[in-house]
């Protein structure tokens, strides 16, 4: 299987260059893709942040904070130039792409970085690619392109296409007929409106059959804090030229500080890039400015809606000028219409339902409803009208009761969940004439305002008490005492909890993504959803979420053998022991120090990382639940464990081919470093043990002589966790790298360093004397 390299990050700041050489020459191409984008193409370029990718639905995994975890690091670019890389079995659908996602969630945005991709030789070019709009005229464009075998197509909204309203199953099965001379094809779709059960049954989490055509899926995942932290890095720069950057670094130009202080209100909403892309004509809402006013959720929130509904009325207004809704009409309409289903607790009207239910109010003169993709109001497939994301529906749903409150108008509670009140008590906050809504917001927390939300900036101590559902969210909690308290469901994003002391604390359903957890005290910690999902399984590129630990069994084997290792010897394991599938990698080390850790490669081994600072890791993890005795393995269990019973050079044989079947070394690396798992894994189930990264061990570094027993016994229950004695002695790495020879990747190479001394090719992973606790 080949895989095609897409863009490199390092690549874009070139990319954005040549836009802006050839916008004369190849204007035409410009203009096109500035139409199917809604924006100059430069800008996307100068901004774009790589997606992730998941093979679950967003919204059906359980829970807002779930959805967000779930997904996380696995990139879109890996998955899209493996596509494109293999070669299709048959041509029913094999060579069909299908991505989803919600609304502004990016999926136009990276289709035009693929054809811009292409437009500037990232991608091989025997290849054309050819990228359309999806509408009525798109099977007669298809069937005018020549060479197809030769083409990547790429289409794109099918939620958009007016032909496969209230159609939409024949529509995909015209498109895929039309489609199979080509190469590869890739269609985009707002999820809502992509059609499950009956012929278009889900196969398996990354496959679709469609009419008979089997075709590969994905979704879109949210962005995560520090996707959302690159894009606002690349929309506002420091100052000055590119090359004198660096000097600024940890400087945030005052622009980047005041778009930072108005999307962290924005919780969920601000993961979507759509969102993200307003963040300019936010900044210049003279609603928003007042320095003396923070923003808010609710001003936040307002103004946003506000613009949005403005570009549908330009919108409708150019498909209908005789006859189309105002913005304040549409603002109206989505306000009650967000409030009914509430009271219904349904996620969607049909077409019929909703004109019965305009036609009982004063809005019943609005004939033109004919909102589609890229809407705060959206149709589904099956033409029901939902909104584009739940947290708009629950605002205005707040907005409409504000609305009638303050006219004296009848008004039912409403269920409200934890989103509305804090619309509401924020909206509190900004004014404090804001009618008084507890009387139809039913649900108990608004008893506690204190416990959902905190006004902006403050950090007093917590009082030791019960705090229903806090919201702690981008605080500065650093070495608070927390021991013993009940913060069930807290939300801890972006919080800084350096040295916080949470032992014994209860922490069920506390959502962590983003908080810095360094030195953090678990003992006796309640903590069913801190992030450890990181640390019980890792994500790999071809083979999803694996496993972390596997189990090391006891018994004998051969150590050593060649001429840097003395032996062979013969070494005696008492105990079995875990031992990590793969390298520590930076997902994983991020949620102890994010400073060292990659975050636009989060599936990559951490590397650059002294000997110190993996032994603090496995300090820090071995004070988690579940986690105890954590610590760097001794060279000798890491070579048992490598071998996994075997006496060959390499656990997979004796020659060079057959280390390169199952490690990255200087023959067949590229001279880059690779994702975890990419390499086939040892019959203990350890990947990347030759090759790839250098790994510390525990062992301090020593002759050849003075390590000559034939015999030895290692017994991990036996061995301190803390190995960190003769601090100044170098310690032994193993394992070779993808920069080194085959010969430094075999089982028994050893080589050492001095313990403070950071390496782009070295990392580590961890050992466990026992097996894990469920997370």
């Amino acid at each position: 299987m080949t895989q095609i390299g897409i863009f490199d990050p390092e690549s874009i700041p070139k990319l954005v260059k040549e836009l802006d050489k050839i916008a004369r020459h190849r204007s035409h191409e410009l203009e096109r893709l500035t139409k199917v984008l809604g924006q100059n193409p430069r800008v996307l370029a100068s901004r774009y942040v790589e997606p992730s990718v998941q093979f679950k639905n967003p919204a059906d995994v359980a829970g807002r904070r779930a959805a967000l975890r779930h997904g996380a690091g696995q990139s879109f670019q890996l998955w899209v130039s493996r596509f494109l890389g293999t070669e299709d079995v048959d041509s029913q659908g094999d060579h069909v792409l299908f991505v989803l996602g919600d609304a502004g969630m990016g999926k136009t945005s990276a289709l035009v970085m693929l054809k811009l991709c292409h437009m500037f030789k990232f991608l091989p070019s025997r290849w054309k690619v050819q990228l359309e709009k999806l509408g009525p005229g798109t099977l007669k464009e298809i069937d005018q392109i020549e060479a197809p075998s030769k083409t990547i197509l790429l289409l794109d909204a099918l939620d958009e296409d007016p032909e496969a309203h209230g159609r939409v199953e024949e529509r995909l099965l015209e498109l895929l007929r039309a489609t199979k001379p080509f190469h590869k094809v890739i269609i985009t779709c707002r999820t809502q409106f992509f059609p499950a059960g009956g012929s278009h049954s889900m196969i398996s989490e990354r496959e679709v059959e469609v009419g008979g055509f089997v075709c590969n899926l994905l979704y879109l995942s949210p962005f995560w804090d520090d996707q959302v932290d690159e894009y606002l890095a690349k929309a506002f720069p420091p100052p000055g030229p590119r090359w004198a950057r660096g000097w600024l670094k940890g400087f945030e130009p005052p622009r980047r500080k005041a778009a930072r202080a108005l999307i962290k209100p924005m919780r969920d909403l601000r993961m979507r890039p759509l969102l993200l892309s307003y963040i300019d004509r936010l900044l210049e809402d003279p609603a928003l400015r007042d320095p003396s006013r923070p923003p808010g959720l609710y001003r936040v929130f307002d103004a946003l809606i506000l613009r949005w509904l403005l570009r549908e009325e330009r919108k409708l207004g150019d498909q209908n000028p005789a006859a189309h809704p105002k913005a304040e009409d549409l603002r109206k309409v989505c306000r009650r219409l967000a409030f009914r289903l509430m009271q219904v607790d349904r996620p969607a009207l049909t077409t019929e339902d909703l004109r019965s239910f305009l036609d009982d109010t004063e809005l019943g003169h609005l004939k033109v409803i004919d909102i589609e993709g890229r809407s705060l109001l959206n149709k589904t497939s099956e033409q029901e009208f939902r909104f584009a994301h739940r947290t708009v529906q629950e605002f205005l749903a707040i907005e409409y009761l504000t609305e009638q409150v303050r006219a004296g108008q009848a008004v039912e509670a409403v269920p409200a969940t934890d989103e509305m009140i804090r619309f509401y008590l924020s909206a509190v906050r900004a004014d404090p004439t804001f009618p008084d809504l507890t009387p139809y917001l039913d649900a108990q927390q608004i008893e506690q305002p204190a416990d959902l939300i905190w006004p902006e900036g403050e950090s007093a101590d917590l009082p030791s008490t019960r705090w229903q559902f806090p919201n702690l969210s981008f605080r500065n909690l650093q070495g608070r005492d927390f021991s013993g308290q009940d913060l069930r469901g807290a939300c801890f994003a972006g919080v800084n909890l350096t040295d916080v002391d949470l032992t014994h604390t209860d922490l069920t359903d506390a959502d962590f993504r983003g908080a810095r957890l360094e030195r953090v005290k678990w003992t006796g910690a309640v903590a069913s959803s801190i992030p450890l999902d990181r640390l019980h399984t890792a994500v790999t590129v071809f083979r999803g979420e694996i496993p972390l630990w596997c189990e090391i069994p006891a018994g004998e084997g051969q150590i050593g053998g060649n001429e840097v290792a003395p032996g062979p010897r013969r070494i005696r394991v008492a105990r079995p022991f875990q031992l990590a599938a793969v390298p520590v990698t930076n997902a994983q080390f991020a949620l102890f120090d994010r400073e060292k850790a990659d975050p636009k490669r989060p599936n990559h081994p951490v590397v650059n990382v002294s000997w110190e600072d993996a032994a603090r890791f496995c300090a820090w993890l071995a004070k988690l639940p579940g986690f105890e005795g954590a610590r760097l393995p001794t060279e000798e269990e890491w070579e048992y464990a490598c071998r996994a019973g075997t006496d060959t050079p390499y656990w997979s044989g004796t020659t060079e081919s057959d280390l390169a079947r199952v490690g990255w070394y200087s023959g067949n690396s590229g001279k880059r470093l690779h994702a975890v798992g990419e390499s086939s894994a040892n019959p203990w189930g350890l990947y990347d043990m030759h090759g790839n990264v250098w790994e510390w061990t525990a062992s301090v570094g020593q002759d050849d002589e003075s390590a000559s027993e034939t015999e030895m016994k290692v017994d991990p229950a036996e061995l301190a966790a803390d190995l960190a004695a003769s601090p100044r002695a170098g310690r032994v790495f193993r394992g070779g790298s993808y920069l080194n020879s085959a010969r430094g990747a075999r089982s028994a190479y050893r080589f050492g360093w001095v313990p403070g001394d950071r390496v782009r090719d070295l990392g580590f992973r961890v050992l466990l004397p026992f097996a894990p606790s469920d997370p």
